[in-house]
């Protein structure tokens, strides 16, 4: 199934979340759907089953704020996009 896979920085993951629930309401499948309370209960930014889901997305959007540009998680994942010509 196509679907949006969600770059972005831990930072972000307040305005990640509303984002992603945004996109939803528009019919569009989204992964991950950040838990905004997730980062503060020390969960990592990417859930366990990231790699597969990255993999099998359609689409890859970047959230690019100041903190996800200083991100090494955010430029591997915008990097490993480009080399699998994702959209």
């Amino acid at each position: 199934m196509a679907h949006i896979f969600l770059v972005y920085a831990a930072d972000d993951h307040t305005f990640v979340s509303q984002l992603a629930v945004q996109l939803q309401q528009r019919g569009l499948d989204v992964w991950p759907v950040p838990d905004p309370l997730a980062v503060e209960r020390g969960a990592p930014p990417d859930p366990p089953d990231r790699d597969r889901a990255f993999a099998d997305a359609s689409h890859i959007l970047g959230i690019f704020s100041p903190e996800a540009l200083a991100s090494g998680h955010v430029q591997e994942r915008c990097s490993a996009a480009l080399e699998a010509g994702k959209h």
